[in-house]
């Protein structure tokens, strides 16, 4: 009984096994397992991954390599920009260390301080002759681009015109006159002032070797045509004297009866080109209107020095640039004591010293040619 019941449990066991075994023997494919599915899915998730941050990568060094390219190309650009700087300043720099007022080679194209950086361009011009000035009887004289000079219409009341300023401003407005030569390269430009009703001193380096030149103010309602007459460049010496075909009801300046000492104030009059050159007016004498007459600049300051050299030289504050050179620099009185000739420019400081040539020199000039002016007090 009791071997009967240990047997049972035994083939029991037996035939409860059987089952497990057979399942164990039966194994799935590869293609139906899930875990190699997963794996794959994985590998080409990460595939995926991989594959767009290299197309990322790759757009981030194309914008790389472009902005490169462009901040190379602009840095070239700007050193470009940068050299045709310096030489522009070069050029200017070596400008302001010479005579200031005709540099006819490079007025043309020279910067005026337009505020915009444009040059003032100015029309070029042959040079004419004195039957150019004077057309034939009974002809319309063609249209040009420059002032022509033309004959002064008397005043209707001479006493009223040749009355004397009643303001040393008006004074000096009057007798102070524009000078312009025109010439293949352009036109030079200057100033001058009346030393007698027919007689104009001025620069020798504003008129060259210029026969004639063409003078504008206030003394005349249009530009007049003036001879040169006289001009020297002896011992430094830097004069030229211009005749009008008639004397112009006008009062000349006088000369200071000393010569003019450290910190007494002065002022220059003249028509500087970097202020006349935005002149409304001026631009439209320039292109042709005879009746537009530009306005005298004066600026003021104080005698620095007195150099003695051979002719001595009054250095001064008042401002003066490139025009103003044959202009007459005052005392408070509106006597002549200089006229403005040149700049100097200290290119460490940048600071700009005015120069004339003292007064004597030019009453000398004018005695050695026959002129007689008029002294403060008296002739």
């Amino acid at each position: 009984m009791d071997s009967s019941q240990q047997t049972k449990p035994a083939a029991s066991n037996a035939e409860g096994n059987a089952p497990t075994a057979q399942a164990a023997a039966i194994a799935l494919p590869w293609y139906k397992r899930p875990l190699f599915w997963g794996t794959i899915l994985f590998l080409l998730i990460l595939a995926y991954l991989a594959w767009v941050f290299w197309l990322q990568w790759q757009a981030a060094q194309a914008s790389a390599q472009r902005q490169l390219g462009e901040q190379q190309a602009l840095s070239t650009a700007q050193q470009a920009r940068n050299e045709g700087l310096a030489e522009e300043i070069a050029r200017l720099k070596a400008l302001l260390n010479q005579e200031p007022c005709v540099i006819k080679e490079a007025l043309p194209s020279l910067s005026l301080g337009t505020g915009q950086g444009q040059p003032l361009q100015l029309p070029p011009t042959s040079t004419p002759s004195p039957e150019e000035h004077a057309p034939a009887q009974g002809s319309t004289p063609p249209a040009s681009t420059q002032p022509t000079p033309q004959a002064e219409p008397a005043p209707k009341d001479n006493a009223a015109a040749q009355a004397a300023p009643h303001s040393v401003a008006a004074k000096l407005e009057q007798a102070t006159v524009l000078i312009l030569i025109p010439s293949n390269e352009g036109i030079g430009m200057g100033t001058g002032f009346f030393v007698t009703p027919q007689i104009i001193a001025t620069n020798h380096h504003v008129v060259n070797a210029a026969p004639a030149a063409i003078v504008a103010g206030k003394f005349s309602p249009v530009p007049l045509e003036a001879t040169v007459i006289a001009s020297t460049t002896k011992q430094g010496q830097d004069f030229a004297l211009l005749k009008l075909a008639k004397p112009a009801a006008v009062s000349p300046l006088s000369f200071a009866a000393a010569r003019v000492q450290r910190t007494e104030k002065i002022s220059a009059w003249g028509f500087p080109g970097v202020v006349t050159s935005e002149d409304p007016v001026f631009k439209k004498l320039i292109k042709g209107d005879p009746t537009a007459i530009p306005e005298v600049v004066y600026t003021e300051g104080v005698v620095s020095v007195v150099q003695e050299r051979k002719p001595p030289l009054i250095i001064h504050t008042a401002t003066v640039s490139q025009g103003n050179s044959g202009g007459p620099l005052v005392n408070e009185r509106g006597e002549v004591v200089g006229m403005n000739t040149y700049i100097q420019m200290d290119n460490e400081s940048y600071r700009q010293s005015s120069l004339a040539i003292v007064a004597e020199t030019l009453m000398a000039y004018l005695t050695q040619q026959g002129i007689a002016y008029s002294t403060a007090g008296g002739k």
